[in-house]
């Protein structure tokens, strides 16, 4: 059985450790191929993981504005080898490219799991207003944005006793609140 203590102790190592099992392929056939592919493509996890040990646990390292190229170098001590810190000629366009790495990887993380998903409708929170909750159904098989959907508090909040939803005038969901399960909206 596995312990997760309070962050730390147990969970950070096995989360380490199973980074690296998946990028070797030391991993269930359970988990969708393109999750898998997406861990062993990964190249800039070791660095990245170095990065936030160094940043968190040691110091931010330093920067100097190189006047010639206008670059920001950076040099982080506890990032280099034994004999040579690590220096980074630009920072900025070193971080924009793990940026868009992370990025991709967690598009291909999220394109697999959603393909394992259900088309069915879920229930899914709007928010709070008023001390009411303001919800509505979805379905993942649609696009998802503020617009998807179709309202389930509508049935309460049109009673005159009750507050209208702040957005109702403005919600796709609100628009399609008559809509049958499973079929297109009614949006005008």
């Amino acid at each position: 059985m596995l312990d997760f203590r309070p962050l730390g102790e147990t969970f950070y190592p096995l989360f380490r450790l199973g980074f690296t099992l998946i990028r070797v392929a030391f991993v269930s056939d359970n988990i969708p191929f393109g999750i898998r592919e997406a861990f062993k493509n990964a190249d800039w996890y070791e660095q990245f993981r170095s990065m936030r040990d160094a940043l968190t646990h040691s110091d931010v390292g330093s920067c100097h504005l190189d006047e010639e190229t206008g670059k920001v170098r950076y040099m982080h001590s506890k990032l280099g080898t034994d004999r040579k810190a690590l220096v980074v000629e630009d920072i900025f366009d070193h971080v924009e490219k793990l940026f868009q790495k992370v990025n991709i990887f967690l598009g291909k993380v999220f394109a697999a799991l959603n393909e394992t998903l259900i088309d069915e409708e879920t229930w899914q929170l709007c928010g709070f207003f008023g001390g009411r909750v303001y919800s509505r159904f979805v379905r993942p098989i649609e696009v998802i944005d503020f617009h998807s959907g179709r309202c389930e508090a509508y049935e309460w909040f049109e009673k005159e006793e009750n507050p209208c939803c702040p957005f109702s005038d403005v919600c796709g969901a609100y628009k399609n609140r008559y809509r049958e399960p499973g079929l297109g909206d009614n949006s005008e």
